[in-house]
């Protein structure tokens, strides 16, 4: 399993971010698909992009906004406070305490 981040900016501020903890070598895709878009997704369009690109399973994907999350909590769960707390943090994975993934992709627009 590859973890791997994808975080968006828009005005040199993170609003989005998109976690997974598996199949995270498609983090360069996500960020492609977005940049192409032109516009920062909505939370449950990014979920279905990370799904159809190959990005994440189900156990493991997070879609987080600026207020909002999405997530199936049948089987993340709950998110632990580092999700919010490091979320300015555009390259640290909130998936774990020392906040490093194996694939980043971070997007500018």
């Amino acid at each position: 399993m590859t973890q791997g981040l994808v975080t968006v900016i828009k005005n040199r501020k993170v609003v989005m971010k998109i976690i997974s903890g598996a199949e995270g070598m498609h983090a360069k895709k996500i960020a492609r698909a977005i940049k192409k878009l032109g516009r920062v997704p909505k939370l449950k369009e990014a979920y279905k992009m990370a799904f159809d690109l190959g990005f994440s399973s189900p156990r493991s994907l997070v879609v987080m906004g600026e207020k909002r999350s999405e997530f199936d909590t049948t089987n993340v769960g709950r998110l632990g406070p580092l999700y919010r707390k490091t979320f300015q943090q555009p390259r640290f994975n909130p998936r774990w305490k020392y906040g490093t993934a194996d694939h980043i992709a971070v997007v500018k627009l």
